[in-house]
C-alpha cells in the first residue's frame, strides 16, 4: 500500500479528510467541491436515486447489488466542467478489508502508465468513503473526461470495411507504448481502446488499468498476449490479412526482423488469440 500511495502522491499532492467519513488525495484544493459532489452522488446511488448532476456511463450490478459504477459529473461551481468518477462499491467484508486493491490500484497504475508514456486519461483524485463502523464502503477514482469518445470496436462496426485496416494500424503506437513501459494491461480489447477528438484531430486512449502490472523490462510475450487479446476481440470486423499486416508492422517497429525470431513470436500471438485465461493467469504470464 505504501508504494501505491507513494506513486499517487507524486501527482495527487493535496490530501483532504472530513470527520473520518472520507479521505481524498486530489490534484489540488480546487477539486474538493468535485469530491464532495461525488460523495453525495454515491449516497444517492446507494439509495437507488440518480442525481441530476451526473450521467451514468457504465454500471455493474450483481444479484441486485451495486458493484461498480462509472459516471460523469459536473463541477458544482462550473457546470461546463465535467469529470468522470469510477466507484468501486465494497459490499463484502473481504472487499472492505482489501480496499487498497480497488481505487488505489487503479489510480496508481494509471499514474504510472501516464508517466511511462501510455496514453490514458489524467487522474485528478482518488479516495475512500467510509461507513459508520469505519470500514471503506466505496473506493473512488476521478478522471479527466474525454470528449467525443468512440471505442475502436464501434468505429470498426459502423465504419466502412475499407477503413478498418487503417483503424487497426492506428493502434500500433499504443501497443508500442505498452511494450516500452513494460506494462501488462491484462485486458486490451476493442472496448478498452477509445478514440477521442474532433475534426481538428483524434487521439487514441487506453482505459481501465485496474489490474495492470508493470515489469522491470519489456517482454515480447506480454506484448503478443496483449496484441492477441485485442485481435481476438476485433475478429468480427477484421480479416486475417488485416491482422497479419498489423502484426508485421508491430514486429518491425520493435525490431523483430529475422524469420526464425518472427516465427517464434507469432506462435505466442497465435496462442493468445485463442487462449481463454483467467484473470490470475493473465496477470502472471511471465512469473
Amino acid at each position: 500500500m505504501l508504494s501505491r500511495l507513494k506513486t499517487i502522491k507524486t501527482i495527487l499532492k493535496f490530501e483532504y479528510n472530513d470527520s473520518r467519513r472520507v479521505r481524498w488525495w486530489l490534484k489540488d484544493e480546487t477539486f474538493v467541491p468535485v469530491a464532495k459532489s461525488i460523495e453525495a452522488a454515491v449516497r444517492d446511488i446507494e439509495s437507488n436515486v440518480i442525481p441530476d448532476n451526473i450521467k451514468i456511463l457504465k454500471r455493474s450490478v450483481f444479484k441486485h447489488t451495486e458493484r461498480k459504477t462509472v459516471f460523469s459529473i459536473q463541477h458544482p461551481q462550473n457546470p461546463e466542467r465535467l469529470f468522470v468518477a469510477k466507484i468501486f462499491f465494497l459490499v463484502h467484508t473481504s472487499h472492505k478489508l482489501n480496499y487498497r486493491l480497488y481505487g488505489l490500484d487503479e489510480a496508481a497504475n494509471s499514474i504510472q502508465a501516464r508517466t511511462k508514456g501510455i496514453s490514458t486519461p489524467e487522474i485528478y483524485g482518488c479516495g475512500h468513503i467510509y461507513n459508520k463502523l469505519g470500514f471503506v464502503k466505496a473506493s473512488v477514482v476521478i478522471f479527466e473526461i474525454l470528449r467525443h469518445v468512440t471505442t475502436i470496436g464501434e468505429l470498426m462496426r459502423i465504419g466502412p470495411y475499407s477503413e478498418r485496416a487503417e483503424i487497426l494500424m492506428s493502434t500500433v503506437p499504443l501497443f508500442i507504448s505498452l511494450y516500452k513501459a513494460n506494462c501488462n494491461h491484462i485486458d486490451v480489447n476493442h472496448s478498452a481502446v477509445v478514440m477521442s477528438g474532433n475534426n481538428l484531430g483524434h487521439k487514441l486512449y487506453l482505459l481501465d488499468f485496474h489490474h495492470a502490472k508493470f515489469y522491470d523490462k519489456p517482454s515480447i510475450e506480454v506484448l503478443m498476449f496483449e496484441a492477441g487479446c485485442f485481435a481476438k476481440s476485433c475478429r468480427d470486423w477484421i480479416s486475417d490479412e488485416m491482422v497479419d499486416k498489423w502484426l508485421d508492422r508491430l514486429l518491425t517497429v520493435i525490431s523483430v526482423n529475422g524469420a526464425a525470431d518472427r516465427q517464434k513470436v507469432k506462435e505466442y500471438f497465435d496462442y493468445y488469440c485463442v487462449a481463454a485465461l483467467s484473470r490470475k493467469q493473465r496477470r502472471t504470464l511471465i512469473e
